[in-house]
Order: structure tokens, then sequence, then C-alpha cells
């Protein structure tokens, strides 16, 4: 079983932020791909790939922190197949998390998305399942967790033909026991990938993607929405439809109910994209105006979002101080995405960073990254002081959800 290094004083906030050096995992292990959500009590959840000395394969491990990131568990490995395992990503509400990837073990050569779900905050984990199970090579998972418990996983599928993928979505409202029929919830013209899906209080579910339906040159973000829970789904569309190439989306739900999706943009310069996010009022049947919310001179990517307490917090990948070791950058807003603070350079690493993944706990949002070094992967986590919120969404925030049923 994998350990993960635990320190107090190296998990304040990090490089050019406060000045000091973030978390590193497993030191003596490769680590990789991580993705983090925090629970009802603030506990930070982790998981991440890690390939243990000995092993041929990668698998997907999950640890905890009860202190914001300050010390970590003991890591366990949740996935435990004998294929190959990749591309995990975590979701959760109340106690019920949801892990999912990645895994060769049902047909070499046709991956399929596999999952395991604990409801009872990680304590225990159910045994690993295929839960996409389509004839089409499936990839880039997402999954999100609705109030009511009911686990929302979404990815790229090539059921319809390779050069023609789709998003693909399925769901289970019974913990992991049983899983609705996988379903295609893009079908447009053109090449979708890299969904991303988040839960509103109501039953909501948001889904954005990339896609080139408008051309490969004009690729955009598109967006389905389903307020019923997943049952129906709404005609998709584009919700950037920016002059420049659109790409990698987040999507995240506001304490408001707000909808926010944040992408990699081109329209300001095709040699140095930007972060750009873009809200919707009315549970995401429209998105206003696109912000830029990076603004530094190098190539920005990899954008992340997350969304708690009044606070839009965005972090990405930036080359603006070493094209070379490009580091992970933060930048957040208090207006529901109007207007962000100046960038910042959240990691300043000598290494090469990668794949910024983000959680609020507290009064700090917590990033967790991949990190290049001399040839080895590290996973490295670090915190930044959450920006001070406006009071009025505080309150609006707290009506809600004590309006909501118990999960």
């Amino acid at each position: 079983m994998l350990h993960v290094f635990s320190t107090v004083a190296s998990l304040l906030a990090a490089g050019a932020v406060a000045g000091q050096r973030p978390v590193v995992f497993h030191p003596n292990e490769q680590t990789r791909h991580p993705s983090v959500v925090v629970d009802q009590d603030g506990v930070v959840h982790l998981a991440y790939l890690a390939q243990e000395k000995g092993k041929q394969v990668q698998d997907v491990f999950h640890a905890v922190s009860s202190d914001g990131g300050d010390t970590w568990s003991t890591a366990v490995e949740v996935s435990k197949t004998p294929g190959q395992s990749s591309d995990p990503a975590i979701g959760g509400h109340g106690k019920n998390l949801a892990i999912v990837w990645v895994d060769t073990t049902a047909v070499a050569g046709r991956p399929d998305i596999w999952a395991a779900i604990s409801t009872d905050t990680g304590a225990a984990w159910t045994t690993a399942a295929d839960v996409s199970n389509t004839p089409g090579v499936s990839s880039e998972p997402a999954v999100a967790v609705a109030p009511d418990g009911t686990i929302h996983v979404v990815w790229t599928d090539a059921t319809a033909g390779a050069d023609n993928p789709d998003i693909w979505h399925t769901q289970s409202g019974d913990h992991g026991k049983s899983w609705k029929a996988a379903e295609d919830i893009s079908k447009t013209p053109g090449v979708s990938s890299h969904p991303a899906v988040a839960c509103g209080f109501k039953g909501e579910v948001y889904v954005a993607w990339s896609d080139t339906t408008n051309g490969t040159d004009n690729r955009d973000i598109w967006f389905v929405r389903s307020l019923d829970g997943g049952n129906t789904w709404d005609k998709p569309f584009d919700a950037s439809n920016t002059p420049g190439l659109s790409s990698t989306p987040d999507v995240a739900v506001g304490g408001d109910g707000s909808v926010c999706i944040a992408w990699i943009d081109s329209s300001v310069g095709a040699t140095h994209p930007d972060v750009f996010v873009a809200s919707s009022h009315d549970r995401g049947a429209k998105f206003g105006k696109a912000v830029n919310a990076s603004k530094p001179p190098g190539i920005s990517s990899q954008p992340a979002i997350v969304a708690a307490g009044g606070v839009l917090a965005a972090v990405w990948l930036d080359t603006s101080k070493d094209a070379k070791a490009p580091d992970i950058w933060i930048a957040q807003s208090t207006n529901g995405g109007r207007t962000f603070s100046a960038a910042a350079d959240l990691s300043n690493t000598p290494g090469v960073s990668g794949l910024p993944r983000v959680a609020i706990v507290a009064h700090s949002v917590v990033v967790a990254w991949e990190e290049e070094e001399q040839g080895a992967y590290h996973i490295k986590l670090a915190r930044a002081p959450l920006a001070q919120a406006r009071l009025e969404r505080d309150s609006e925030a707290r009506k809600m959800r004590l309006a909501l049923p118990a999960p």
C-alpha cells in the first residue's frame, strides 16, 4: 500500500502566492493525474494514479485530508483491476463519493469507463465495475454526484465511429448497484471531446465539451443540460461561439445556482491562448459574454474551475515564466465571473507542471497537479487564500442549501 508524504508547514500557499513550496506526494513512487473534491465535512478527497514498485500497470488510489491538506491518510487502492487504469476523476456530495477511470480490463484494445462508489465518505469502496460497456472506445471520463446521491458519469465514446466520437452519459440512483444504459447526449456531426459535468441543486445535470461541428478551424465549447436528473436532455448548443479556437472546458455550479464554464480560447491571439469564463443565471438556458480570466503573456491551457461561498476560482497551466517549465496559475472572482483578480503563479516549481485540479475548503483554494522532474512524475498540492466573497452571496447560498432535501 502506498503512503502519502505529510507535512504541516509545507502545505501553506505556495510559490508566488505565499513563497513556500507545495506538498509532494509519494516522492519515491510515480504518481500522476490528480482529481480533488471536498465533502460535506470539509474533508479533501484526492484520487490519482500510482504505479507501485514491482507492478506492471498503474492503479487508481484514494487519500483524504481532514485538515485542509496539511496531513493525509494512507492511500487506498480503489481500482484493483487486472487491466491498465488511467484518467481518474472524483466527484462527491454529502457522504457519497464516486471515482471513475479508463480501464482496459473488459476487452483488450477497447477500454471502458469503470467506477468505484463510497457511501461513507471514502471509508469503504464498492468493487470496481464497468459502467460504460459500449462497443466503442471510451475515454476522458468525468463524474458528478447530485444532492440526492445520483451519480452522473460522462465520457468521450467512439461507438459512432473513430472519426466522429460523441459524449455519452450514464447514471446510477442506487449508489452504483445498477447503471442506466449508456446514452449518446451530444450527437453532433463534429468531433466531441474533453467532457465536463456538474450538478445543480434541483436535479439539473450540466455537461460541456469541445466540438468541431462549426469546423476544425473554429472549434467551440458545446453544452447540454438535463433539468430532470438525466432522464431527458435538451438540444445541445454552442456555448462559447468565439472567433478563436476553444477547447478543454470545465464546468461548475455556484452557490446561487449559476452555471460557469471555463475553457481555453485563442480569440486574443493564436500564439497565446487564454482562459475564458462564461456564466449562466438561468439554469444553463443561455450564457453571457465570455470573460478573459487569465491574461498572462504566456500560453494558458488545461483549465479547471470551482465555485463555493460566492467565489469562483480558476486554475490553469501557464508558460508565462518559463516556456519549458510551465507553472500552475490561479485567478478568482467574487462577482459571478464578471471580473477576475490578477493572475498569480501558484506552483512556481522548477519542473514541468500539468493537469491542475481545484477545490475549495474553508478559507482556502486547494490545487493538485502532476509534475515531471528529471523523467519522474509526482503529484504536488498547494493552497491559496480564498478571495473575500460578498456577504449577500454567502447568505443566498446558505438559504438554498437549507431548502434542499438531505442527501
